[in-house]
């Protein structure tokens, strides 16, 4: 069985709840990944017969690792703050 959140252990691919993807970059607040999606930064994607928007965890792990390549310190507040900088690029 594979583990969820920050030790997720799936090594493929696959699409995580707005909770999940919050989890997995160590906040458990969905709505940051919900204005990241708002704002255009991060894709979502709507899966059939399910409510909920999910994106794509290889996704969410590229713009983590661009903002980490900054060399700042990673919270997730600067994902928000600083994913419109980096989809300038």
């Amino acid at each position: 069985m594979f583990k969820y959140g920050k030790e997720d252990s799936c090594p493929h691919d696959r699409y995580l709840t707005f909770t999940e993807a919050a989890s997995l970059l160590g906040s458990g607040n969905h709505t940051r990944i919900h204005k990241l999606v708002i704002k255009g930064d991060l894709p979502a994607y709507s899966i059939p017969l399910t409510k909920k928007l999910r994106v794509k965890k290889s996704e969410l792990l590229s713009l983590f690792s661009a903002i980490k390549k900054k060399e700042e310190p990673i919270v997730v507040k600067d994902l928000i703050n600083n994913a419109k900088f980096l989809s300038q690029q």
